[in-house]
Protein backbone atom coordinates (compact mmCIF):
# COMPACT_ATOMS: atom_id res chain seq x y z
CA UNK A 1 0.00 0.00 0.00
CA UNK A 2 1.39 3.40 -0.98
CA UNK A 3 1.51 6.62 0.99
CA UNK A 4 -1.43 8.12 -0.88
CA UNK A 5 -3.65 5.17 0.05
CA UNK A 6 -2.40 5.30 3.64
CA UNK A 7 -3.29 9.00 3.75
CA UNK A 8 -6.82 8.42 2.44
CA UNK A 9 -7.56 5.36 4.56
CA UNK A 10 -6.20 6.83 7.78
CA UNK A 11 -8.20 10.05 7.22
CA UNK A 12 -11.38 8.02 6.72
CA UNK A 13 -10.71 5.86 9.77
CA UNK A 14 -9.89 8.88 11.91
CA UNK A 15 -13.14 10.53 10.88
CA UNK A 16 -15.11 7.35 11.56
CA UNK A 17 -13.64 6.97 15.05
CA UNK A 18 -14.24 10.65 15.86
CA UNK A 19 -17.87 10.27 14.78
CA UNK A 20 -18.37 7.15 16.91
CA UNK A 21 -16.64 8.90 19.82
CA UNK A 22 -19.24 11.65 19.75
CA UNK A 23 -22.15 9.22 20.02
CA UNK A 24 -20.61 6.79 22.53
CA UNK A 25 -22.53 6.55 25.80
CA UNK A 26 -19.69 5.27 27.99
CA UNK A 27 -16.84 7.54 29.14
CA UNK A 28 -14.11 4.90 28.78
CA UNK A 29 -15.37 3.86 25.38
CA UNK A 30 -15.22 7.53 24.35
CA UNK A 31 -11.63 7.79 25.60
CA UNK A 32 -10.68 4.65 23.66
CA UNK A 33 -12.37 5.82 20.46
CA UNK A 34 -10.84 9.30 20.52
CA UNK A 35 -7.42 7.76 21.22
CA UNK A 36 -7.76 5.52 18.17
CA UNK A 37 -8.92 8.52 16.12
CA UNK A 38 -5.82 10.44 17.21
CA UNK A 39 -3.61 7.50 16.24
CA UNK A 40 -5.04 7.45 12.71
CA UNK A 41 -4.84 11.24 12.54
CA UNK A 42 -1.13 11.04 13.33
CA UNK A 43 -0.63 8.41 10.64
CA UNK A 44 -2.48 10.63 8.16
CA UNK A 45 -0.41 13.66 9.07
CA UNK A 46 2.87 11.79 8.69
CA UNK A 47 1.97 10.26 5.33
CA UNK A 48 0.64 13.62 4.08
CA UNK A 49 3.89 15.40 4.93
CA UNK A 50 5.81 12.55 3.30
CA UNK A 51 3.85 13.07 0.09
CA UNK A 52 4.38 16.83 0.18
CA UNK A 53 8.16 16.63 0.55
CA UNK A 54 8.38 14.19 -2.34
CA UNK A 55 7.62 16.99 -4.82
CA UNK A 56 10.03 18.19 -7.49
CA UNK A 57 12.79 20.20 -5.74
CA UNK A 58 12.06 23.50 -7.50
CA UNK A 59 8.38 23.36 -6.45
CA UNK A 60 8.91 21.87 -3.00
CA UNK A 61 9.00 25.14 -1.05
CA UNK A 62 5.87 26.43 -2.80
CA UNK A 63 4.09 23.13 -2.20
CA UNK A 64 4.98 23.10 1.50
CA UNK A 65 3.93 26.74 1.91
CA UNK A 66 0.59 26.23 0.17
CA UNK A 67 -0.04 23.00 2.06
CA UNK A 68 0.57 24.72 5.40
CA UNK A 69 -1.57 27.71 4.44
CA UNK A 70 -4.52 25.58 3.37
CA UNK A 71 -4.29 23.32 6.42
CA UNK A 72 -4.49 26.41 8.64
CA UNK A 73 -7.30 27.89 6.54
CA UNK A 74 -9.22 24.62 6.80
CA UNK A 75 -8.74 24.57 10.57
CA UNK A 76 -10.02 28.14 10.90
CA UNK A 77 -13.05 27.50 8.69
CA UNK A 78 -13.79 24.26 10.51
CA UNK A 79 -13.77 26.00 13.87
CA UNK A 80 -16.02 28.75 12.55
CA UNK A 81 -18.51 26.26 11.10
CA UNK A 82 -18.48 24.21 14.30
CA UNK A 83 -19.18 27.36 16.30
CA UNK A 84 -22.14 28.21 14.06
CA UNK A 85 -23.46 24.65 14.28
CA UNK A 86 -23.26 24.78 18.08
CA UNK A 87 -25.05 28.13 18.17
CA UNK A 88 -27.82 27.04 15.81
CA UNK A 89 -28.33 23.36 16.65
CA UNK A 90 -26.47 22.55 19.89
CA UNK A 91 -23.45 20.37 20.56
CA UNK A 92 -24.90 17.16 19.11
CA UNK A 93 -24.99 18.80 15.65
CA UNK A 94 -21.21 18.98 15.53
CA UNK A 95 -20.80 15.19 15.62
CA UNK A 96 -21.55 14.53 11.93
CA UNK A 97 -19.36 17.39 10.78
CA UNK A 98 -16.44 16.32 12.96
CA UNK A 99 -16.72 12.74 11.75
CA UNK A 100 -17.17 13.74 8.13
CA UNK A 101 -14.27 16.16 7.93
CA UNK A 102 -11.98 14.54 10.51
Amino acid sequence: MGRKEVTYISALLSGAFVFTFTIASNLWLSVLLVSIACLFSGIRSTSHVSLVIEQVPEFRSTTISLSTAFINLGTALGLALAGLAILWYGYIATAPSIGLFG
